[in-house]
This record gives C-alpha cells, structure tokens and sequence, in this order.
C-alpha cells in the first residue's frame, strides 16, 4: 500500500485547533462529494460543448432524464424545506446567490403545488451545479463545510441513485 498522509490532522494543526475539536470530523460528505462529482461530469457532461456550459447540460438532463427516474422525490423535499417554508422563501435560500433566470425558475417550481418529475429534477440539478460551483471556485472557509455535511450527503445519495441509474 502506498504513502497516507491525515488531511484532517494537518487541518488541525494549520488552524490550531485541539485534537478534540471536532472541526473537521463532519466533512467526510462534501469531500466524498468531490468523488460522486467527478464520476458524474465525466458520464453527463461534455466538456468539449463551448455552445453550452455545464448549467444548460444539467438543464437538459432533467428533461432527458425526467420520465426515467422517478426517485428524486425524497431530496426534492429536503432541498424544498430548506430553501422554501410555510410559504416563504428562506435565508438559505437568498445564500445561494442564484442567477435572475436560474432563480426565477426554482422560485417558480418551489412555490408550485404539484411540481412535475422534471421540475424536480431541474431545481435539483440547478442546487446541485450551484454546491459544486461553490465548492470549487472562489475562496471559502474549510472550518464551514460542516455545516454543508447534510446537504453533500443528500446530493451525494440523488448523485449516487442518478449514475446508478444509468449505468451501461
């Protein structure tokens, strides 16, 4: 077997945190995010497509995708508590910095009353393409992601279901 080094234990040590500090010990989701991520780009994703970015691609597997996978109803609700309560829009909601277009199209599905199988998948592929833009670009705190660890392991679990899905 090769060379391990502990990330986590070097995390500690660069932020100065006690070893009992438990900082980093709920960030295992939204680093395993970065794995389901990469599986999931390389099959659907087409890098070599300069008319599209990868937001329009994940559009267009919703519509692709809608009447062949029906088990997004479960994550489709934990996002929708999360982003939009008792009929309100939340703060997690306005956190998530949405474009106008992309945010008028999850407001419109969220406040749907029978949102449609490609609804769901098109708000879920719209949260989950804005996560990993998050995730990757700009500057962010790590000492955060364990705040994230729910919502990576719920993206993860859909990601998951999705390739399992459609694998050939």
């Amino acid at each position: 077997m090769g060379n391990k080094i502990s990330i986590i234990n070097w995390l500690k040590k660069y932020y100065n945190l006690s070893y009992t500090s438990d900082a980093f010990e709920k960030v295992n989701n939204s680093l395993d995010f970065l794995w389901v991520w990469s599986v999931f780009e390389a099959k659907f994703l087409d890098h070599d497509n300069d008319a599209k970015n990868f937001g329009d691609q994940m559009i267009e597997l919703a519509e692709k995708y809608s009447t062949k996978f029906p088990e997004s109803h479960d994550t489709f609700i934990f996002f929708k508590n999360r982003y939009f309560i008792n009929g309100q829009f939340t703060d997690n909601f306005k956190s998530l910095g949405l474009r106008h277009n992309r945010k008028n199209t999850v407001e419109s599905i969220l406040t749907t009353t029978i949102p449609t199988n490609r609804d769901k998948l098109e708000f879920l592929f719209i949260v989950i393409y804005k996560f990993r833009c998050n995730l990757f670009h700009g500057s962010k705190d790590p000492l955060l992601w364990r705040n994230f660890d729910n919502v990576f392991y719920q993206i993860n679990v859909f990601l998951m279901k999705f390739l399992d899905t459609f694998k050939e």
